[in-house]
């Protein structure tokens, strides 16, 4: 797993409420890309309790995916995170804490690679385990 963090020395954290997923891809910050070369980027989502959680934007789909009781959601309710210099991605493991690790609400922003896609999820602060949603799942 990656927990994406931020040098406080260079940046502050800036969610940015978006129109559409496309609008965001312009300038959201990259997280990788699908199998099918789309790319990825950072996102936050409502979930259904009408909260924010991570979530993965995917401009070529016009579509901004979240994980929520095992199952792959979407929704038009989002924001990006700007991208501006200062921020990074660090391996973690074993639920070790990341300074300055990007935060919405109770979760940490993390990714990893499942069969050649980035998927960008919530790290539980519990289980100190990536949540994400991948195709469906």
């Amino acid at each position: 797993m990656i927990r994406l963090f931020y040098n406080p020395l260079v940046s502050t954290i800036s969610w940015t409420e978006a129109s559409s997923v496309a609008d965001a891809g312009k300038h959201a910050l990259f997280a990788g890309y699908q199998s099918d070369g789309s790319k990825v980027y950072v996102g936050k989502a409502v979930d259904s309790s009408g909260n924010f959680v991570p979530a993965k934007l995917v401009p070529e789909s016009n579509a901004c995916f979240y994980e929520e009781g095992g199952e792959e959601k979407t929704s038009d309710k989002i924001e990006f995170l700007f991208h501006t210099e200062g921020y990074s991605w660090l391996k973690s493991s074993n639920g070790a804490n990341v300074p300055d690790a990007v935060s919405v609400g109770d979760n940490y922003v993390g990714r990893a690679e499942i069969d050649g896609t980035t998927v960008v999820g919530k790290v539980d602060p519990v289980t100190k385990k990536l949540v994400a949603s991948y195709y469906g799942r």
